[in-house]
């Protein structure tokens, strides 16, 4: 655990100090490219345990449920606090 919460504040860090240059690494593309991988080696281990890949077909249709009901779930608390009293509404000019 220290390991990951030191991990968090030299990350933290360095982007306070790199804010400051006027030529930083576009960090957008860096964690796109660190998600693609890590889906990529969760792609392997998942294609390397027989006892999962047997198991998956049972699996689906609750996988299906709960990225549904996560999403729907997301989607209804950025509804209720897009209309907590006090936001301002923003309006984009074309």
């Amino acid at each position: 655990m220290i390991i990951i919460l030191s991990l968090l504040f030299g990350g933290m860090a360095l982007g306070l100090l790199s804010s400051r240059c006027r030529y930083t690494l576009s960090v957008d593309r860096v964690i796109s490219l660190i998600v693609l991988l890590l889906l990529f080696t969760f792609g392997l281990s998942i294609g390397e345990d027989r006892h999962v890949l047997s198991e998956l077909p049972g699996l689906g249709l609750s996988a299906v449920f709960i990225s549904s009901a996560t999403i729907l779930g997301s989607l209804l608390v950025s509804l209720l606090i897009s209309r907590l009293p006090g936001r301002k509404k923003e309006r984009r000019q074309r």
